[in-house]
């Protein structure tokens, strides 16, 4: 900001006084970059807003403002202004639509493949329509998606411009067995109750048959059920502990679950079907398993979504940093978040 000699100076007394206290600060620094770019003063807008982006980098609402002055100011660079907004808050709609619409313009096929990651969480949210009419906008007309919710699979399907019929068929397997399901497919929210899901852990994929007539998976699939081991363990009655042999001490000695890390940071198609082989291998395990991934801060968008998504499952956690810390340092995270909240867990890599 320049201002010549004799020029109104950039704060007041009064603006000073606000400066001294932190909080107040950001708000004054907030109002100051959304008054001057009302009046048009983008590059002052600017400064505020950096500013506070950077004593604040994981907010999502100084990024916001910062890629909105952005995108009016220099709109060749809004594509990453937006995708900087969208890393602080990746749940956000408008963060996520923003995100978008600049790469409608740039890359389309980016654009399709994460709006169609993110429809699960906004048709949840029930936020789905501004993202719709996106895909939309990249001629894509038939969706689908499908989110856990409680003890039973939702899902919304719409059978695109070409598909006359009122409702369709979902396609729901454990990897052993398939179930044919007939839905709405106007986009009305559909549950079922899937088959199976009382046994330890059940992982279910759900498909669907797309306009070219192949089989596809609905993005949000595949989805982990599992029953509460505590309510089991309650309601069997306790016999009176005696005292183990010494070979059913060695037994009970071994841990009698997993945890297996995974660090994750590019390759969405590779990471995707890597977790896919693990989940479907749950249901054959005699022993408990927990998965534990890692996003070390992923690049990819899609990716993270994606992993987002496994994280509501209970027998998967997700942890992510910060920054990209290597492979080392981010098994080593994994084992120390292991080791204090698993700890009988016998560690796979």
């Amino acid at each position: 900001m320049k201002h010549v000699k004799g020029a109104q100076a950039p704060f007041s007394v009064p603006d000073a006084c606000a400066l001294a206290i932190p909080t107040l600060r950001d708000d004054f620094l907030l109002n100051q970059a959304l008054s001057a770019f009302e009046q048009g003063k983008l590059a002052d807008a600017l400064v505020y807003a950096e500013i506070v982006c950077r004593r604040h980098p994981n907010k999502a609402v100084p990024a916001m403002l910062r890629a909105r002055i952005v995108q009016v100011a220099r709109p060749e660079f809004s594509g990453n202004a937006w995708y900087q907004a969208y890393c602080r808050d990746p749940e956000h709609p408008e963060s996520q639509d923003q995100l978008l619409r600049t790469w409608c313009v740039h890359n389309p096929a980016q654009a399709i493949r994460l709006g169609l990651q993110l429809l699960p969480g906004r048709c949840e949210a029930g936020t789905h329509q501004s993202l719709q009419n996106i895909l939309r906008s990249l001629n894509v007309d038939a969706m689908a998606a499908c989110w856990r919710d409680g003890e039973q699979i939702h899902g919304m399907l719409w059978g695109g411009a070409n598909n006359t019929s009122s409702s369709a068929n979902i396609y729901v397997s454990d990897g052993s067995q398939e179930w044919a399901y007939t839905v709405p497919a106007d986009g009305s929210e559909f549950a079922i109750d899937p088959i199976g899901a009382s046994s330890a852990l059940s992982v279910y994929s759900i498909s669907h048959v797309d306009e070219k007539g192949d089989r596809a998976a609905i993005p949000g699939s595949p989805l982990a059920f599992a029953c509460t081991s505590k309510k089991t363990l309650a309601t069997q009655p306790r016999a009176k502990p005696k005292k183990p042999s010494k070979l059913k001490q060695a037994q009970q000695a071994q841990p009698a679950s997993i945890c297996i890390i995974i660090p994750i940071y590019k390759g969405y198609l590779s990471a995707q079907a890597c977790i896919q082989s693990v989940l479907a291998s749950f249901a054959h395990n005699p022993i408990g398993v927990h998965l534990l991934l890692v996003d070390d801060a992923s690049p990819e968008p899609e990716l993270r979504n994606y992993l987002q998504q496994l994280a509501k499952a209970d027998e998967i956690t997700v942890l992510r940093n910060e920054i990209n810390l290597g492979y080392l340092e981010t098994i080593n995270r994994a084992v120390a978040w292991q080791q204090a909240h698993l700890p009988q867990h016998d560690v796979l890599l």
